[in-house]
């Protein structure tokens, strides 16, 4: 099992969890935006936890002291790549999780995140749209696993997966048509491989800054390049900043939460579509 991408800002704060509103206990519920990502209502063996959505997780990672709590044990030992390095996480026996609207049951990847800043006690990685559409509302802060089709109005675009099961788009970047992947755990808008940055001209004569960033194996300080545009199923976003990678990446772009977060989509992995809904604001 591949276990992917993981952006994790450092100013963090501790974020409290609202309780689950009612509405949200029949379809539907409440995000909260954080500097991890968007935190969701999580419930695995009777307690309420703070989960992650994550769609750039190939599976549902949960901390190790939490998981110890629970009682769930690590029975095998799976690696991996992180973004900046090769990771190695204990796997549970599948396990009911209760993650917004929806469950399902899955393994758990054991590792001990907290101990990077993360506050999350778990990710709900992308194994739970094996089971269910997302309907994911990013400017209503708004998501449910339990609606069957788009809503009106919404714009298809073709989704697929990677041979290593990435979520896959096709779109354009200053012109430049590119294979994209999906990833709600990135707190950046883009993620730009630097070897296809350099080759289609968009790190020449432009000013990069620095941040720091990093994934469960630690802090790294990252270069970020703006970019001019970019085009999603006749979407456009403008004046962006990507993060420049010399890391091991599957694709030469990832969209990251910064971009996501501004659209309502619906993801049906299954139908291999993803459908787009315009901001009703200028970007």
């Amino acid at each position: 099992m591949t276990l992917d991408r993981r952006q994790i800002l450092t100013a963090l704060a501790t974020l409290g969890f609202a309780a689950t509103s009612a509405r949200a206990e029949q379809m539907g519920f409440d995000l909260r935006l954080t500097n991890e990502g968007l935190m969701m209502p999580v419930m695995v063996r009777g307690r309420p936890l703070q989960g992650i959505l994550d769609c750039g997780a190939s599976a549902t990672l949960m901390d190790a002291q939490v998981a110890e709590s629970l009682g769930l044990d690590a029975l095998e030992t799976r690696s991996g790549q992180a973004v900046y390095g090769r990771i190695t996480a204990g796997e549970s026996a599948p396990v009911s999780i209760r993650a917004g609207d929806a469950a399902y049951v899955a393994p758990v990847m054991i590792l001990p995140m907290k101990q990077v800043g993360l506050t999350a006690d778990m990710l709900i990685g992308r194994d739970i749209l094996n089971d269910w559409p997302l309907d994911l509302d990013g400017p209503a802060r708004r998501a449910s696993f339990r609606r069957q089709q788009p809503a009106g109005g919404m714009r298809p675009v073709p989704l697929s997966r990677s041979p290593k099961g990435a979520l896959v788009i096709d779109m354009e970047l200053e012109g430049h048509p590119v294979r994209a992947s999906l990833d709600t755990g990135a707190n950046t808008a883009l993620i730009l491989r630097r070897s296809w940055a350099k080759r289609n001209g968009l790190l020449h004569g432009r000013s990069q800054s620095t941040a720091l960033g990093g994934d469960v194996n630690g802090l790294r300080r990252l270069t970020l390049s703006p970019v001019r545009d970019i085009r999603l199923g006749g979407i456009a976003f403008n004046d962006l900043s990507a993060e420049i990678s010399d890391n091991v990446l599957e694709h030469d772009v990832t969209v990251g939460l910064e971009v996501l977060r501004r659209l309502h989509s619906y993801w049906d992995v299954s139908a291999g579509k993803l459908w787009l809904m315009p901001p009703s604001r200028g970007i």
